[in-house]
């Protein structure tokens, strides 16, 4: 039976973890993949990949009833933290998410990140909660 867990403070977990919990040595533990969420008037979709030290690049849309925005994507990941910065194409705002990863388990193993909870700044926004959902892994890997 699989469910969905999120941790705060955690840094690393091994077979003597209280918590239970094993983190794989695999790519279950990468955000790379199709992301959706948003909060208040808004909606954010991006596409992104993450290295094996942990760089995210990418790109995607926030999105609004009034107007459309393309994003570069940059950021990193420390599992179970990810900041991730979108850059607005159009006129260079940075725009700042700075989540925890809240992931699957199954029969005590991490089996992927589903969700990232945080918060978003800048561009008018001051620490405003957002979560975003993970839609679709790329590659096919992630454990799912």
């Amino acid at each position: 039976m699989a469910f969905v867990v999120l941790m705060t403070g955690l840094a690393a977990c091994d077979d003597d973890d209280p918590t239970g919990v094993v983190l794989p040595a695999d790519s279950a533990l990468l955000v790379s993949g199709s992301w959706t969420g948003g909060g208040g008037d808004f909606a954010i979709t991006l596409s992104i990949l993450e290295d094996e030290a942990g760089v995210i690049t990418g790109s995607g849309t926030l999105s609004s009833a009034v107007t459309g925005r393309i994003v570069d994507v940059s950021g990193n990941h420390a599992f179970p933290e990810v900041t991730l910065d979108l850059t607005v194409n159009d006129d260079g705002t940075v725009l700042t998410i700075e989540a925890i990863a809240a992931f699957e388990v199954s029969s005590s193993r991490i089996t992927g990140i589903t969700a990232l909870d945080g918060t978003l700044s800048g561009g008018g926004f001051d620490r405003m909660p957002i979560q975003l959902v993970r839609r679709e892994l790329v590659g096919g890997t992630g454990g799912f």
